[in-house]
């Protein structure tokens, strides 16, 4: 009976919490464009100021509204805010280690320098992941022209391409589309960035030792953490087997030639890493390139700069790049 009452209080807050976190949708029309910020922040602004919180059960959220306090924050005053706050579900998803995104103080600052730096190794400073981008958008063009002209959403081969170039970095590969590992990893990663925005995951912050007693959608975030571990698990197993610690061929080596269990730098951390790099990278990433495709659909006239075929003979023969 308590239980039950549970559920039914947090259902009702549910309703209070939920709001729309769709994906974008290839369609034309206003509801294109993205939404403008919530209003209830910045009424509660003008009537308690521009930094604010709330307390939502035991979590407290503190609001900072106004470009020049966001700047304070963020800018200026940047070392004193750097330090990740408590929350239930990253503790239980990412304790005691952290990886990269959810851990403080020297772990963080030596992990975050790390992954800079093994990204400028691997890809930014010496042109490896331009290539790799111009590569995967052949083998994209290729998947969107297998379709003929047929309407169909992009969305899933933009999030296979994105965490293709990431897994150029990690695990020194790409993965065919057709691959039933890259699709196994696009489903546990689309489907962990879906959950983590349903209002069952803010109630599992709020009331965490209740929540992890309920069933609930939340609890598929656990499931996919799960999936993705072992994946990757396997990934540095393979790597292990065929480490040059000379000639370190991935983000995966270079970390191996590192762990000595100090500082974040241990095989189950490393786990933890590689995961915060898929989910910084790829749903952002895909999103961004979702928005660019429905604003180039909704203004063709800028859409006909893009289209150089015609214009340019050797267009399949060499890509635009960067320098």
């Amino acid at each position: 009976m308590t239980k039950l009452r549970a559920s039914r209080v947090l259902l009702s807050t549910q309703r209070i919490l939920c709001r729309n976190h769709d994906a974008p949708q290839l369609t034309t029309g206003r509801h294109c464009v993205p939404p403008s910020p919530p209003a209830a922040p910045v009424q509660l602004a003008e009537t308690y100021g521009n930094v604010f919180c709330i307390r939502v059960g035991q979590e407290k959220t503190v609001f900072v509204c106004g470009w020049k306090t966001v700047k304070e924050v963020l800018v200026t005053q940047a070392d004193k805010f750097v330090d990740r706050p408590y929350q239930a579900f990253v503790t239980r998803l990412c304790a005691p280690l952290g990886g990269i995104l959810c851990c403080n103080g020297k772990t963080w600052r030596t992990q975050r320098h790390f992954a800079m730096g093994m990204l400028r190794t691997f890809g930014l400073a010496n042109g490896t992941l331009e290539r790799s981008i111009c590569q995967e958008s052949q083998h994209l063009q290729r998947a969107m022209e297998e379709h003929k002209g047929e309407l169909f959403d992009p969305a899933d081969l933009l999030n296979r391409a994105v965490a293709n170039i990431i897994c150029q970095v990690i695990f020194g590969r790409r993965f065919d589309y057709s691959d039933p590992k890259i699709q196994q990893l696009h489903e546990n990663l689309t489907d962990t960035f879906v959950r983590l925005y349903v209002p069952w995951a803010q109630l599992y912050n709020a009331f965490p030792a209740l929540m992890k007693r309920l069933p609930g959608p939340h609890n598929g975030i656990f499931t996919n953490f799960q999936a993705l571990q072992e994946f990757i698990g396997a990934q540095i197993k393979s790597h292990k087997l065929a480490l040059d610690p000379s000639d370190p061929r991935d983000y995966i080596d270079a970390f191996l030639n590192e762990a000595n269990g100090e500082l974040g730098f241990t095989e189950e951390n490393l786990v933890l890493c590689c995961m915060d790099l898929f989910l910084a990278g790829t749903e952002t990433s895909s999103k961004t390139l979702q928005w660019g495709l429905i604003f180039l659909i909704q203004n063709p006239q800028i859409m006909g700069g893009f289209l150089l075929k015609d214009a340019c003979p050797e267009w399949n023969a060499k890509w635009p790049i960067l320098a």
